[in-house]
């Protein structure tokens, strides 16, 4: 009895309480049917790491998987910084298609949240990944820079796409500057050399959503975010105006990319709409 008694005070020892709306940390016996996703941050130690900055990292993976009321936090892994997250019930579905839009959606808001749990872990200079239960990698965040290190701005050459809606013309010596505004809001100043281009895109004012083509060079702010510098463009195209419908259908046809595990997608991509 005395035994029984010292083996239920060192269960009991084992387990702490976070703050406030954290549920309690459990040991490494927790199996795997008590979890459904956990984010796996490595080079962390989370007997040296503030509550504060712990409480932080919680908070930002509860708002990557949502808010629904079938996710509960299912504690941490003995010894590691392994956070684990357990789904049940409708809420499953929903979060599969959320994780699904953050992997296959780079423009999505639950993309725009994997960007921003990224950072959090990256200005601590921590790398991490989001697995399932089969240990299957769903997301990788690998932006992590040295904790005790200055960011420094940083000027990149390359080539490649903006997206958005024009919002604002205005002639500049030879050349045209075209801003354009994406579904965040988020604004962009593409440089036009062809005049022709550029009247093509003034007559898009305000209208469908483009996609042009661009080259130029790109700048990291030091808190790590990008944002064109000087781009200018080579070619531009108008964007399908698909219904959800149509994409959903599409992406669904698409092998391995997931969506097809989903039996309706576009209700799942409602649910997540209007439920987070």
């Amino acid at each position: 009895m005395a035994s029984q008694k010292q083996t239920s005070k060192k269960r009991s020892a084992s387990r702490c309480l976070t703050p406030g709306f954290l549920s309690p940390i459990y040991n490494d016996e927790m199996t795997m049917r008590d979890w459904t996703y956990a984010l796996r941050i490595r080079g962390c130690n989370p007997a040296n790491l503030p509550m504060e900055r712990f409480a932080e990292y919680v908070r930002e993976f509860s708002a990557l998987l949502g808010s629904e009321s079938g996710i509960r936090f299912a504690g941490v892994v003995k010894g590691s910084a392994v956070l684990r997250a357990y789904v049940s019930g409708q809420a499953e579905q929903v979060v599969q298609a959320r994780l699904l839009q953050a992997k296959t959606l780079p423009e999505s808001p639950v993309a725009e949240q994997a960007v921003k749990l990224g950072r959090v872990l990256a200005r601590d200079g921590f790398r991490a990944e989001l697995l399932d239960r089969g240990n299957n990698r769903i997301l990788e965040f690998n932006n992590a820079v040295a904790a005790n290190d200055a960011v420094k701005e940083v000027v990149v050459q390359d080539s490649g796409t903006i997206d958005g809606i024009v919002v604002g013309i205005e002639g500049a010596d030879d050349t045209v500057h075209v801003r354009l505004r994406d579904m965040d809001g988020s604004e962009a100043r593409v440089i036009f050399r062809d005049l022709a281009q550029a009247r093509e895109m003034a007559r898009r004012f305000r209208g469908a959503p483009v996609r042009v083509h661009v080259h130029g060079t790109w700048k990291r702010s030091p808190d790590g975010v990008w944002a064109t510098n000087k781009v200018y463009a080579d070619h531009f195209e108008d964007l399908d105006e698909e219904s959800a419908l149509e994409v959903f259908e599409k992406l669904r046809s698409i092998p391995g990319n997931g969506w097809s595990d989903i039996e309706n997608p576009l209700d799942a991509w409602r649910s997540l709409r209007e439920g987070s």
